[in-house]
């Protein structure tokens, strides 16, 4: 996406050939995308990718998509509810021998702690019955501001709301990408 100066935040037709390029570059099993316009757009990136990808859009939940791409076989994916927004999740085996991967795309709303709380709880739900037959991996972004000096008004609850959100999914999950320091 880009930033809230611009027209349009959504990514850009006209980005996806880097996008493309990245992601053949990098050559992921699965990727999470958050910021399309929808369908026509993913089927753009899909072409660019050169059929190594198959992938699906989220139900809309506003005027932005997330979407899940998955390398070299056949995924399922599954629309996934979370407290009245969308979420993506495609549903993959790696090789035939190799448990069960199931991917999860999510983007919590970027303007109200409260109601990213709603959608990390309802997520997390989803997600952790999932567990005992798969192994699961959420990917995306949760918008999350959990450092009180990032808070640009004090007068919120938003910290308590976002830490509260981020503690719930570290009692079932990992964050892989911790080390990689603020997305924002």
């Amino acid at each position: 996406g880009y930033a809230e100066l611009e027209d349009d935040t959504r990514a850009h037709n006209k980005d996806l050939p880097a996008v493309a390029e990245l992601i053949l570059r990098e050559d992921p099993d699965a990727v999470a995308l958050q910021e399309l316009t929808g369908k026509a757009q993913l089927k753009i990136l899909l072409g660019l990718l050169r059929g190594n990808y198959r992938g699906a859009v989220a139900q809309q939940g506003g005027d932005r998509f997330e979407a899940v791409l998955v390398k070299n076989t056949t995924p399922r994916f599954i629309p996934v509810s979370a407290a009245g927004q969308y979420a993506l999740a495609a549903s993959f085996r790696l090789h035939p021998d190799t448990p069960e991967i199931v991917f999860l795309s999510a983007h919590a709303d970027a303007f109200n702690a409260a109601r990213r709380r709603s959608y990390t709880e309802a997520l997390l739900d989803w997600a952790e019955a999932q567990t005992e037959s798969s192994q699961v991996f959420i990917a995306g972004d949760f918008n999350f501001e959990l450092r009180a000096a990032n808070e640009t008004n004090l007068y919120t609850d938003n910290v308590k709301h976002d830490s509260e959100s981020y503690s719930h999914i570290l009692r079932n999950f990992r964050d892989l990408g911790r080390e990689a320091g603020d997305t924002a």
